[in-house]
């Protein structure tokens, strides 16, 4: 699975440095209208990137938690975050934004490169253990591969190498529960 960065943003030059950072890391970009915001999808391998300004962004929260909770991060940026009261760039961290950042500032390029490249390679190496645990699942018998199965396994596979204890699972028949 590939990572994909979703963008919405109408300014050709970000546009254009996203593009350059998304490509040197082999991310897809998808590039989106900031006023599709309210219906926009994306998947747990998905980083999105959100030029809004300050001045109506809390009308705009509610989309980023949707899309916080679909994906793996969200980034806001836009001129004059530094300068908003704490209460509404905390509101906007809330909502699920990974971080907050001006876009009229000199480093911004640098910034977004530096935090963009971090995001992209958090995904897919977590995207790379979640194939490994896949593969373990697999030899073992698992065949389920929802994000409850694989947080199970990586639960299991933390816990067991702190104890040998034997344990109870309950559950409806069927389930697989002799599996675990």
């Amino acid at each position: 699975m590939s990572v994909a960065v979703l963008l919405c943003d109408s300014d050709p030059r970000t546009r254009e440095l996203i593009a350059s950072v998304t490509s040197s890391c082999g991310a897809d970009l998808h590039i989106e209208s900031t006023d599709r915001l309210g219906h926009l999808r994306a998947s747990d391998t998905t980083i999105v990137l959100i030029a809004l300004p300050p001045q109506g962004a809390t009308t705009q929260f509610h989309a980023i938690a949707r899309l916080k909770s679909q994906c793996s991060d969200v980034v806001v940026y836009g001129p004059g975050w530094d300068h908003v009261p704490l209460a509404i760039r905390s509101q906007a961290l809330l909502a699920g934004a990974s971080c907050v950042l001006d876009n009229d500032t000199s480093t911004i390029e640098l910034e977004l490169t530096r935090r963009l490249r971090s995001m992209l390679e958090v995904v897919a190496h977590r995207d790379e253990e979640r194939r490994r645990l896949g593969d373990v699942m697999a030899r073992v018998g698992i065949v389920g591969t929802s994000r409850v199965m694989l947080t199970l396994a990586q639960w299991l596979i933390r816990i067991s190498a702190l104890s040998d204890l034997p344990v109870l699972i309950s559950g409806e028949t069927g389930t697989g529960k002799e599996m675990i």
